[in-house]
């Protein structure tokens, strides 16, 4: 219409006059509307810099896509083969059809990291996996350059994903489908119905995140609560893994808010989701050496695998002499969360930054 061609003029007026030196005068909240008015992703862009080259980036002149994949869109890489620290242990050669899980009356799995697939996957991947299942099931969805973690919250009948618009078959007859929470499809920049790779990974196990919410409500929400730490904790545990640059929902007495993670910390020598019969040597190497360790503020004596004090949360001393984020191990872009003593830490709101600027 009439008022969508005059917003179209309008931001290619201001795509004319940007430079570097304009945008990085212009508030946070104006960056990131601009951002938004052009389709460009902001998940992940958290600093001013990141922000202005996304805008930058988006002046210009992208190739013709490919496949008939989505124009304007800047995925942010997650969970990659090599930087992200997931160690790939099979890629389906079909791609699978995402379907979007509250559409196909899971409206639940919005709230966490767990994707809902056919039955008929279990005998695909144990045919590969040499017979054996990792205790923890890990999925790697990947769209051009896009990628997110998830596990599976249920194996059910091929069928009833079949009629919520399942569609083609992987090599030996696996229904080529799942059903997944909304927030994979936008941080794959996707939308319900099209496809992804399906690879099974491995993960480096998390001991600190940091997330920030777009608003200033989610804290507001959590404060509200008798103990705002513990329901935290259990929002956060309705995940399986995560990635930097992933933008998460939680919900607090049935509104939802949206929380980028920004940072990760974990330990690439110990994997989760890794079948029984393989060996993780890195984790292998480490418990020879492991040793407790006596917590320097209240002397307590901790087990070798906590990164804190169990009585006062203090860090282990290597760890707090190494820096860089809390919660022990090194930054990672991807990381499991299931077993793990998980620090989180939660960032201003994107909407106290915007007000800050």
């Amino acid at each position: 219409g009439e008022e969508e061609e005059a917003e179209l003029m309008r931001q290619a007026l201001l795509m004319s006059t940007e430079t570097e030196a304009v945008l990085s005068g212009l508030p946070v909240r104006e960056l990131r509307a601009r951002l938004q008015a052009r389709g460009i992703p902001t998940v992940g862009l958290v600093e001013k810099a990141e922000l202005v080259a996304a805008l930058l980036r988006g002046t210009e002149q992208p190739d013709e896509p490919a496949g008939g994949e989505r124009e304007g869109v800047a995925p942010v890489p997650k969970c990659d083969g090599d930087a992200g620290d997931a160690q790939v242990l099979l890629t389906f050669s079909q791609r699978a059809r995402l379907l979007s899980a509250a559409a196909a009356g899971r409206p639940t799995l919005d709230g966490t990291g767990k994707v809902v697939v056919p039955r008929s996957w279990l005998r695909a991947l144990a045919l590969v996996l040499g017979g054996e299942l990792p205790r923890t099931l890990l999925l790697r969805l990947s769209h051009r350059e896009s990628a997110v973690c998830v596990g599976v919250d249920e194996f059910v009948e091929d069928a009833s994903i079949a009629a919520a618009g399942g569609g083609g078959s992987f090599d030996g007859g696996a229904l080529a489908a799942a059903l997944v929470p909304r927030w994979v499809l936008t941080s794959l920049g996707v939308a319900a119905g099209e496809e992804a790779l399906v690879s099974v990974v491995a993960l480096p196990r998390a001991t600190w995140v940091r997330l920030q919410p777009h608003t200033d409500a989610f804290a507001a929400s959590l404060g509200r609560d008798a103990d705002p730490r513990q329901l935290l904790t259990q929002l956060i545990n309705r995940f399986v893994a995560v990635s930097v640059g992933d933008t998460i929902q939680l919900a607090i007495d049935g509104q939802r808010h949206a929380l980028d993670v920004t940072a990760l910390r974990g330990t690439p020598g110990e994997r989760c989701g890794l079948p029984g019969t393989m060996l993780d040597v890195g984790a292998a190497l480490r418990s020879l050496d492991a040793k407790p360790w006596a917590c320097g503020v209240c002397t307590l004596i901790n087990p070798p695998g906590r990164a804190s004090c169990s009585a006062c949360s203090t860090r282990r001393p290597e760890d707090a002499a190494a820096g860089g984020g809390g919660g022990g191990g090194v930054p990672v872009r991807s990381a499991c969360l299931v077993d793990v003593d998980l620090e989180v830490d939660l960032a201003p709101s994107a909407e106290a930054e915007g007000v800050a600027e």
